[in-house]
């Protein structure tokens, strides 16, 4: 069965499984099985509380498979990182600024993972990640701190993947 033809729910689930065969994505392959995978309205896009994983429709039904992946990465490496757990009091005094530091440091670890010829992922086009070399390799607290000392120029407003 081509992958289009698939439910939303089983697209996941065959991330799934693509992490784990892969040579390096299959490190997220066990936080994959933590928690259960929510499809429905209550996100506008994606999010994780550090155990379950939220996927809003209307946002994943047009990725393709690497773009799913790429999602899926990013979400299953938040809970890896404990972002939602290990920094609540920061992410109640900056929700904007964590959650932007978050996708940073996320996004970059995942796109520096994906090193092979043919690549494994793609990012998302209807929200583009959030992804700066300057933020390779550093924390999310160095992020947060960069951030906040130097503001990004405010865009067009955009919901972040989380």
């Amino acid at each position: 069965m081509a992958f289009k033809d698939l439910t939303l729910e089983q697209r996941i689930v065959a991330v799934h499984v693509d992490c784990m065969k892969h040579k390096d994505f299959c490190i997220l392959g066990g936080v994959t099985q933590i928690g259960k995978v929510i499809v429905g309205t209550s996100v506008p896009t994606a999010a994780t509380n550090g155990e379950d994983v939220y996927y809003n429709p209307d946002f994943i039904t047009s990725m393709t498979r690497k773009q799913l992946r790429y999602l899926v990465g990013h979400e299953n490496m938040h809970k890896a990182l404990h972002h939602c757990t290990e920094y609540m009091e920061a992410s109640k005094k900056y929700p904007r600024e964590m959650a932007q530091a978050a996708d940073y440091v996320v996004n970059w670890q995942l796109e520096s993972m994906d090193t092979g010829v043919e690549k494994f992922l793609e990012r998302p086009t209807e929200i583009p990640p959030l992804v700066n070399k300057k933020y390779a390799d550093m924390s999310i607290l160095e992020v947060l701190r960069d951030l906040l000392k130097n503001p990004p120029p405010q865009q067009q407003p955009q919901q972040p993947m989380d």
